[in-house]
């Protein structure tokens, strides 16, 4: 399956010699999607958000891979799909609640993209969460001992203005922002 997905990617982008051919990719990406290759489901779940040729854009059906591919595992989706709860996308009802548990999940696994989506959602007091800029601060900090090039922008931010919980530290922050960019933060 890893190399069904590897071969999808080279046709996609055309790199290796390849003819840069999307539609092509999209198959291999549907045939290891449906024996239940969660790194699959990811590439499928994209293509339907970006409307990758053949497919045409597809919320819904983006969701409903999220999903697929965070109930396989995969962390990234697990953020995706918890950030689709939160927000209603692609037709899901909006359940702040079960988007914590994916955040939460997605942080078990050590992923600092999950991290992020809670200091999000603590920044927000989202599902049961109070609004906390404490645990806000504390979650984008644990991203950026990640080495997260967008946790160190984000956290940038707080110093640059300074918070009740940050204190105003505009030479702290560009720094961070020098690191973040480094790292191609885009």
């Amino acid at each position: 399956l890893w190399s069904m997905v590897t071969y999808g990617r080279y046709l996609e982008s055309g790199r290796g010699n390849v003819a840069r051919t999307e539609a092509a990719a999209v198959r291999w990406y549907e045939a290891a999607a449906n024996l239940n290759d969660a790194n699959a489901m990811v590439e499928l779940a994209q293509a339907y958000e970006m409307g990758k040729a053949p497919l045409t854009k597809n919320a819904a059906e983006a969701v409903k891979w999220w999903g697929k591919a965070a109930q396989a595992g995969n962390t990234w989706a697990m953020v995706q799909y918890g950030s689709a709860l939160a927000s209603g996308r692609g037709g899901l009802a909006k359940n702040g609640e079960a988007a914590v548990t994916w955040f939460q999940k997605a942080i078990a696994a050590q992923d600092t993209w999950g991290m992020i989506a809670l200091s999000d959602a603590h920044g927000q007091g989202l599902g049961k969460l109070p609004k906390d800029e404490y645990q806000r601060a504390n979650w984008l900090f644990k991203a950026m001992e990640g080495n997260n090039a967008r946790a160190m922008a984000l956290y940038g931010g707080l110093l640059e203005v300074g918070t009740p919980n940050v204190a105003k530290d505009e030479k702290g922050a560009v720094e961070l922002y020098k690191r973040s960019a480094a790292l191609k933060d885009v």
